[in-house]
């Protein structure tokens, strides 16, 4: 008998100011979404961090921070939901600096273990489906 099961989700919470949020990430919007937002991030970084090393603070240096603000915004809109992460830039009244540097770690070090382990879970059970799936080819 075959079994069907339901993705994972994580399930966290999160307290801004007085209100607990609630997180649930489900994995296949995780699986889509999660890894090139990473590196979307991390690119957007680089070209700001680029651009701060040379000097450069005109419109170039305005657009990389756009871009960077904008995909910070994205990724929390994926982390948190999209009305979570409102609460979460209502609470820090906008001071996107701030608000990064305060709930960056927890996103590193809560969230993205997690998502980590969800993502080695969906992929053995692809595995395992993919393989029981062969032994009815011959």
């Amino acid at each position: 008998m075959r079994e069907l099961k339901r993705s994972s989700v994580i399930k966290e919470e999160f307290k801004v100011g007085e209100e607990v949020l609630e997180i649930n990430l489900a994995a296949g919007e995780i699986m889509k979404r999660f890894r090139p937002l990473q590196i979307d991030l991390l690119h957007a970084e680089t070209e700001v961090k680029r651009l701060q090393t040379e000097g450069i603070t005109n419109d170039n240096m305005a657009e990389a921070l756009k871009i960077y603000g904008d995909t910070i915004i994205n990724f929390f809109q994926l982390i948190f939901g999209v009305a979570n992460t409102d609460k979460i830039i209502a609470f820090y009244e906008g001071n996107y600096e701030e608000m990064a540097i305060e709930v960056t770690p927890y996103i590193a070090e809560v969230i993205v273990p997690k998502i980590n382990d969800v993502l080695k879970q969906e992929k053995a059970k692809a595995k395992t489906k993919y393989q029981a799936n062969r032994l009815f080819k011959k």
